[in-house]
């Protein structure tokens, strides 16, 4: 990981580096985008003899929509699949018991006939009771044979159902939720688990008499519940679950009639469209067509359809922003619509999830679709990008993004951590008359130690021909470290070297050795410094005691080899000191006295009298002439003293003006306290006026 810091200062002389380290592996690679935790679902079908209807009980699911739906999920989070995210589904049947010869494990979606696979194995069934708790735990034993929950996955349970856990037991209700409830805590929450429920009643109302136990077992913040009046509306709620993890705007369906057209709005800056088509009847046919009135094909390079029994999907990649329309091709009847617009997305590639405390790092995001290529800004919809940044004191900071390359955005304050803990980064991205959303990012800034450069410096030149001494500085918390309180490695075995000359090969590595100094490790390499950019890179190799991982372990400091600059510039040295104590000379001869008057206003406290300032004009400490209200230093009794100097300075003028006569300027150099910056201001004309904090300082020219 590269970290360059640009705050130096020279240490000591250091022995020649003899111990040899091996040649570590590489460090840490930045993925262009941050990675999307792939998404694992087992849907749970309840296939309980309700669902198919028993005696004279009528069906819960009399056209088998519990299978139509489900396939379609499946499809559905098919089509989410992006080069850094391949989503995974299993399905679990389940009854009096969920037979594990009718598991469908967590399979990849990669291709369509992964897609196959899956949809083969959900069919309609007939298997007694309710079993919830049977059904939970094989979903968990799916998702522990897939590895999700030590494979960094994000786990979802989609459970559909028609009624209440029975079993052969025949305990009370009460009992049974008991028991789920338990389990849901044991497994579900412990493992951030998502559990939806989708409910639709039975003859017997047993779903909506149980709404509220469920209600109060659901094990995360995600989790919810759906109600269903009938069983032909579960696509659309399968596609809300869907939406909710891939953060699609939602859209109400839409009915289209035959004999009829039915225009919309795609707004700019998708990175694709579904249309999620389910005709009334077999036969019909929905047409797409696009802005410019041509029917969307699926021989359309940007286009993909997927036709199955019951439903269509045709997804459009990057449509083109405009009024669209639907119309049915032939058949008689409805096609009810569910459209799902996806914006391309602003990633956050800096700061990282995780980054160092007193760290300095860029704020960059990047505005790109999946393939990699930059989003084009769109004359007639501008792009907005806010960045809001809350510290765990609470304290919020909002900034502008602005384009700095193609596709590339930043704020021009880098973020520097000051204080452990959860930063929260919420980005919102919106455009005009096209789109808005909010992503929400938490960084965690953790106190480790890192490294700072002593010798060389990014950008120092070091003597051609002269031996390559190095020299660092471990930090954490802003401070100097203490080697024993952070590693359990020996403190002659931290930090490793390279060199890497321009136009060479990496040197082998050599540890770095105490200084004697806290916190500093030194050493001279067995090299001559040619001329030429080259390259010095540090590796933190000790062990912490707490065994954390490292988030900053490597360092490349970029240097230069060449002749003193003092030589060079040797035989132009004398003429340009002569030019400049001539200059001098004259401007002094001819420099104005201190005359003038500088009004100071405390405009916290007017009727407040200052004290004296010291004033320099050349190194000469004099008195100003002070107006009525001119006393010095400034006081305020809630900053305090407000310390500082005044200079009579030349101030370059670039129009052009009367060579014989001179501006000057007062300059005034100040700090409110004493471990505060300085400040500089300068008033160089009749009546100027400058406010610095609770103060308003005019000077008038005599």
């Amino acid at each position: 990981i590269l970290l360059l810091l640009t705050s130096c200062s020279k240490g000591t002389e250091s022995d020649v580096l003899t111990s040899v380290a091996p040649e570590p592996e590489e460090g840490i690679v930045i993925p262009h985008h941050l990675a999307v935790i792939p998404l694992d679902v087992v849907l749970i079908i309840d296939q309980s003899e309700s669902m198919s209807g028993y005696n004279d009980v009528p069906p819960t699911d009399p056209e088998g929509w519990r299978v139509k739906a489900s396939q379609y999920m499946v499809k559905n989070i098919a089509t989410k699949k992006t080069p850094e995210s391949t989503p995974r589904v299993g399905v679990v049947h389940f009854g009096t018991n969920a037979p594990a010869d009718l598991l469908v494990p967590l399979t990849d979606l990669v291709t369509a006939e992964d897609v196959q696979e899956i949809n083969r194995g959900i069919e309609t069934l007939d298997l007694g009771w309710t079993n919830f708790l049977a059904a939970m735990q094989q979903a968990k034993d799916l998702f522990m044979q897939a590895q999700t929950f030590s494979g960094d996955h994000k786990a979802a349970v989609v459970l559909l159902t028609d009624g209440e856990p029975e079993d052969s037991r025949q305990l009370p209700v009460e009992t049974y939720f008991k028991e789920i409830g338990e389990y849901l805590d044991l497994v579900f929450s412990e493992n951030n688990i998502d559990l939806f429920i989708v409910g639709i009643d039975a003859a017997d109302m047993s779903w909506s008499m149980n709404y509220q136990n469920w209600q109060e077992l659901l094990p995360t913040e995600n989790s919810a519940i759906f109600n269903l009046e009938n069983m032909n509306e579960l696509p659309r709620v399968y596609n809300e679950i869907v939406r909710q993890y891939f953060k699609i705007p939602p859209e109400e369906p839409e009915i289209v009639s035959e004999n009829e057209e039915l225009a919309f709005e795609l707004p700019a800056y998708l990175e694709w469209v579904e249309f999620h088509a389910f005709p009334e009847v077999p036969g019909l046919t929905l047409n797409v067509i696009r802005p410019n009135g041509s029917i969307v094909k699926a021989e359309d390079p940007d286009v993909s359809i997927d036709h199955e029994a019951g439903f269509s999907i045709i997804k459009i990649a990057a449509p083109e922003p405009g009024e669209w329309r639907y119309r049915i091709k032939e058949g008689q009847g409805s096609v009810e619509v569910i459209r799902n617009m996806v914006p391309v997305r602003l990633e956050l590639l800096q700061p990282r999830k995780q980054c160092i405390l007193g760290i300095e790092q860029q704020i960059e995001a990047e505005f790109t679709r999946h393939d990699g290529t930059p989003v084009e800004r769109h004359p007639d919809y501008p792009i907005q990008i806010e960045l809001f940044i809350k510290d765990p004191l609470g304290e919020k900071n909002h900034f502008i993004m602005e384009e700095i390359a193609e596709g590339v955005y930043a704020v021009e304050r880098p973020f520097t951590p000051l204080e452990e803990g959860i930063y929260k980064f919420t980005i919102d991205v919106q455009a005009p008359g096209a789109f808005y959303y909010t992503d929400e990012f938490a960084i965690e800034v953790l106190e480790l130690p890192y490294l700072s450069p002593v010798s060389p410096c990014p950008g120092d030149v070091i003597k051609a021909g002269s031996e390559l001494e190095v020299e660092v500085e471990m930090l954490a918390g802003f401070e100097p470290v203490n080697f024993t309180d952070y590693f359990s490695t020996s403190e002659t075995a931290l930090v490793i070297v390279w060199f890497e000359p321009e136009g060479g090969e990496k040197t082998e590595a050599y540890y770095l050795h105490p200084t004697g100094i806290k916190g500093r490790l030194a050493g001279k390499l067995p090299y001559e410094v040619p001329r030429g950019e080259h390259q010095v890179r540090y590796r933190i190799v000790g062990e912490l005691i707490d065994n954390e991982s490292y988030l900053g372990d490597d360092m490349v400091v970029n240097f230069y080899g060449d002749i003193p600059f003092i030589f060079k510039i040797l035989p132009w040295l004398g003429g340009i000191i002569f030019f400049a104590v001539c200059i001098f000379g004259i401007s002094y001869v001819r420099r104005p006295g201190w005359s003038g008057v500088l009004n100071i206003v405390n405009v916290n406290d007017p009727q407040k009298p200052p004290e004296i300032i010291e004033l320099d004009q050349f190194g000469k400490k004099r008195n100003l002439i002070l107006g009525e209200r001119g006393d010095i230093p400034l006081t305020d009794p809630e900053v305090g003293e407000l310390k500082g100097k005044m200079f009579l300075v030349k101030e370059e003028i670039d129009y052009e003006f009367d060579e014989s006569s001179q501006l000057w300027a007062l300059q005034i150099r100040y700090r409110i306290r004493e471990d505060e910056p300085e400040y500089d201001v300068k008033l160089i004309r009749h009546n100027d006026e400058a406010q610095i904090g609770p103060f308003k300082i005019t000077y008038l020219e005599h």
